[in-house]
């Protein structure tokens, strides 16, 4: 019994020793992305901190940009929670980065640091703006409009889906007549 606590503390003891030598600083964006969505180790970043991950999320300059979080729904099902903001170019090129390394589902939002109402706030503004939008007729950006509608309608229906937030009976119609073919019409016509 005593030689089974005593191998305990070595293999513990040589853990920390390997956790001790694990590379934390990379030259390549790509590598601390798989690192991070792999959940390889605890922690790494980009040389100069322009990238980083500790534990469950990763950022962009700074705690104050987190481009996504590995997450759990209360059924126990994984996920990443994913930002839509990006700020720069090359916070831009760290978000394509990232979630070219994630695999698996991703639920997107404004901010994974924002609290549920703050990100289902986003989505609804977000398809408000694009109804209005595509409402006035002379929208030269109405493709695009059509394409992002649908697409922050989809991307609002998965992330309450996910946490399991019931979605209001007035809501689940919006979103469903978003989603049918003869969206652009009706708008238009209204």
């Amino acid at each position: 019994m005593q030689e089974t606590g005593f191998l305990i503390i070595i293999n513990s003891f040589q853990k920390n020793i390997i956790m001790a030598r694990e590379k934390k600083v990379f030259t390549d964006y790509g590598e601390v992305a798989r690192l991070w969505a792999r959940k390889s180790q605890h922690e790494a970043e980009y040389r100069g901190g322009k990238m980083y991950f500790r534990g469950d999320t990763i950022y962009s300059y700074g705690s104050h940009f987190e481009i996504a979080k590995h997450v759990q729904n209360s059924t126990g099902e994984n996920a990443v929670l994913f930002t839509t903001s990006t700020y720069s170019n090359t916070t831009r090129d760290q978000c394509a980065v990232v979630l070219g390394a994630v695999r698996g589902k991703v639920i997107y939002c404004k901010s994974p640091d924002a609290s549920e109402e703050k990100n289902i706030a986003y989505f609804l503004s977000e398809v408000e703006e694009c109804i209005e939008q595509i409402k006035k007729k002379a929208n030269r950006k109405f493709e695009h409009r059509l394409q992002e509608l649908k697409m922050n309608a989809h991307r609002l229906r998965d992330y309450m889906e996910f946490f399991g937030i019931e979605i209001p009976f007035e809501l689940q119609v919006k979103l469903t007549f978003i989603e049918s073919g003869d969206v652009v019409n009706k708008l238009r016509n209204n």
